[in-house]
């Protein structure tokens, strides 16, 4: 088994007395300054930057967040993505515009709400959405400094990706997209998804989302409309629940892997880049929920073909336990290349669930405790962890 050590961090987040569920690190990405971004829901404060410092501590700042928007603000959903120029973009989740009380009656205030049923709420209020129980926020990153792109537009923004020229929006149902000077010229380029938790690319440009059919739905990063496949969800085409949770590109191959529930299976799928067939291939099945993943480029000698590991994460109420697997790029780049072989690498019984992973200039791996939804109700600060491999 390879080396396996790891730190807890506690991090200075205060719980909302009117919240049911426990806070939890929503969003973590490291940035091209070698610092990391930490998002948090149902948290004060909302936003965190974290600076590794050489003794394995870590320097801990409040960005501010809360006093940028206003009380109604509960969670980062997600993005926070590091770019080259150093800026980034991430959706705010609110409180929606009915009153609590009125909300509350009718069963869609998300701050009563935990796990699977606060959920199901965020994947419901979409952008079709009047904005009566869930609202959002885009907000962008630019020098260090946060400002307001979008405030509280109706529905649940469950993800944001700034990328080249244009900023990209998920919802429940839909992919938009918007050119990063023109915030007013969005255009939605799909409206029939369901259950992406996440946007889902590869290594170069293209785009994967499940559809409310259960099938793949693939678009390069201009394309005016995105393109049906044949390819099905692992769930099968009967499944209404399926969703695709997590996902995490291969930096060769063209590879996309993905988690599939609620049958709990990695997968991976690709536009081949020879043939140019779209294919879809199970890897494995874990007895536990993954609920996180990265891939990171492994060091190579000179004329040895690229490598990459894969890290997952499974959690239980027995802790969470890392997983690892190495992936070699293929001598033809059509051949799709043996299914890469899991071993445990190691586990931390303190921590019931993780939900986010990113890895840091040093190859350091830093986690976060928790995801939106997870439905712990413990009235505990998430943590941090620092992790070596």
């Amino acid at each position: 088994m390879s080396k396996f050590v790891y730190r807890l961090i506690n991090l200075p987040a205060k719980q909302r007395g009117d919240a049911k569920e426990r806070p939890a690190v929503s969003a973590l990405h490291a940035q091209s300054d070698g610092s990391l971004l930490c998002g948090l829901s149902f948290s004060h404060p909302l936003l965190l930057k974290i600076t590794p410092e050489n003794n394995a501590e870590c320097k801990i700042e409040d960005l501010k967040l809360d006093e940028l928007l206003d009380e109604s603000a509960f969670a980062v959903s997600h993005g926070l993505r590091g770019t080259t120029g150093g800026d980034t973009a991430f959706a705010v989740l609110h409180v929606g515009a009915l009153p609590s009380f009125a909300s509350g009656m009718f069963g869609g205030n998300p701050l009563h709400k935990s796990g699977e049923d606060l959920r199901q709420l965020l994947l419901k209020e979409s952008g079709g959405a009047f904005g009566a129980h869930v609202r959002h926020s885009v907000i962008q990153m630019i020098e260090n400094e946060l400002s307001v792109r979008r405030l509280k537009e109706p529905g649940a923004l469950l993800d944001v990706a700034q990328i080249g020229a244009h900023i990209f929006g998920l919802t429940g149902s839909e992919i938009w997209r918007e050119p990063y000077l023109h915030s007013e010229k969005r255009e939605t380029i799909r409206n029939d998804l369901k259950g992406n938790w996440a946007i889902h690319r590869d290594d170069i440009e293209m785009f994967w989302f499940l559809n409310q059919k259960n099938r793949l739905v693939r678009m390069k990063q201009t394309d005016i409309k995105a393109i049906p496949t044949p390819l099905k969800s692992p769930e099968g085409l009967d499944v209404a629940n399926a969703s695709i949770t997590v996902s995490a590109p291969m930096p060769f191959d063209s590879w996309v892997y993905a988690i599939s529930m609620p049958s709990k299976t990695l997968f991976r799928m690709r536009r081949n880049p020879v043939s140019h067939e779209e294919e879809l291939q199970v890897v494995r099945t874990f007895e536990d929920q993954p609920t996180a993943m990265l891939i990171r480029t492994l060091a190579t000698k000179e004329n040895e073909k690229a490598q990459a590991q894969i890290v997952l994460v499974t959690s239980s109420q027995l802790g969470v336990k890392f997983w690892s697997a190495i992936s070699q790029q293929t001598e033809d780049p059509e051949e799709s290349g043996a299914l890469p072989q899991f071993e445990a690498l190691g586990n931390i019984s303190e921590i019931k669930a993780l939900g986010s992973l990113t890895v840091d200039a040093k190859g350091i791996l830093w986690g976060g405790e928790g995801y939106l939804g997870w439905g712990d109700t413990q009235k505990e600060a998430p943590r941090l962890i620092r992790i070596e491999l």
